[in-house]
């Protein structure tokens, strides 16, 4: 991909994850791994960055890094097993900032000193005593430190904020289907990214309509994959500055109202907006898209989520063997949470050398994941 890419994290103190090694991302990446083994304390990670340098209205009406902070659990960052004060550190590395081919990649540190004996609103405080990569800092935000060697700094720290304030995080659960269902839109902003609700899918659809002509028809034709007497799903407008979604079959005589679909076909297209955007964020974090889907619709799911990671970086974290069948023939991109001792988990990055013996014998991802075998995290008890 041209356009600028996330490398790796790193974390050290960082709650239940041990990981000493920086583990590099693809386009695609899969995580696997037990309930608790550390997959949301590792995208959270990545949240923490987008909401330190991009933060929300709301956090702008207090103070944007403290909010930041709470998100990631205060005090509550610290690894149970460390004595405080201690420090819990985030590294990440970025490729592409630069226009200049030979740069190095540019390193973004942070480091926050717990001191859970002190007053409970003074717990975290910034350590800048720990900075250490890197020759030039270009970013003050106002705890966060961007450093590199070239000497583009100004438009390099420019690309790096607009680069993480694309990043858009979901998870399924956090979909409000009795708003998507329910509520009529209003026509008041030009979003482009749907919502971690939901809640502004008629008008995202809308909006990526004007953005490109075809995609309405993209949309028509990636439901019909789900529902094969689709005939056209259209926003119309209910008032004057409302927008609802209609939903016309080949069955029936009038178009059906979202509110009339089940559950799960709306969560598909959820993730038919989602994936099939003309408007894709830097960085796509998904969290168990399977849930409340039917099996048969995980190769249609998995098949968007390859086509969309040709032209954005996607992060994909799962509990479902049936979607990981899907992904045999891009194991590469899988990583595994593994326990590291008694209260930690590290993150290992399969290979065909790890599986050949078994995919020759016919297994697939799923089924390993199925079986509990070891090589992919195997069973956590």
């Amino acid at each position: 991909m041209s356009q600028p890419v996330l490398q790796y994290i790193a974390t050290k103190n960082y709650k239940n994850l041990y990981l000493p090694d920086p583990v590099e991302f693809n386009n695609l990446n899969i995580l696997l791994g037990a309930n608790g083994s550390g997959k949301s304390n590792y995208i959270n990670s990545l949240k923490f960055l987008r909401d330190c340098l991009y933060p929300t209205k709301y956090a702008l009406e207090i103070n944007g890094f403290e909010d930041a902070v709470n998100k990631i659990g205060g005090a509550g960052i610290l690894d149970n097993t460390i004595e405080d004060p201690a420090s819990v550190y985030f590294v990440y590395c970025f490729a592409g900032l630069s226009s200049d081919s030979t740069s190095k990649n540019h390193i973004l540190e942070l480091s926050l000193l717990v001191n859970r004996k002190e007053d409970r609103k003074q717990a975290v405080v910034i350590d800048q005593e720990s900075l250490k990569v890197g020759d030039k800092v270009i970013i003050d935000f106002p705890h966060l430190y961007l450093y590199e060697p070239a000497s583009n700094v100004i438009e390099d720290a420019r690309k790096l904020l607009d680069f993480v304030s694309q990043w858009q995080f979901y998870n399924a659960n956090s979909f409000d289907l009795e708003k998507i269902k329910t509520s009529e839109t209003k026509i008041t902003s030009p979003d482009k990214y749907v919502s971690a609700s939901g809640d502004n899918l008629a008008l995202v659809f809308e909006n990526l309509i004007r953005e490109d002509i075809f995609f309405e028809e993209t949309i028509n034709k990636a439901m019909t994959l789900v529902l094969p007497r689709t005939y056209r799903i259209r926003c119309v407008r209910s008032q004057e500055l409302s927008l609802v979604m209609e939903w016309y079959s080949l069955d029936t005589k009038k178009p059906l109202c979202l509110k009339e679909l089940s559950d799960g076909t709306i969560r598909m297209l959820c993730w038919a907006i989602i994936l099939h955007s003309p408007v894709l964020p830097s960085l796509l974090v998904i969290d168990e898209p399977e849930l409340g889907l039917h099996v048969a619709w995980m190769r249609i799911l998995s098949e968007w989520i390859k086509m969309a990671a040709h032209k954005t970086q996607i992060i994909i974290a799962t509990h479902s063997p049936d979607l990981l069948d899907h992904f045999t023939d891009c194991l590469e991109k899988v990583y595994c949470f593994d326990s590291y001792g008694k209260s930690h988990f590290s993150i290992k990055k399969l290979t065909q050398e790890m599986l050949a013996d078994k995919l020759e014998e016919g297994w697939q991802l799923g089924d390993l994941y199925r079986v509990g075998d070891p090589t992919i995290g195997g069973w956590p008890w």
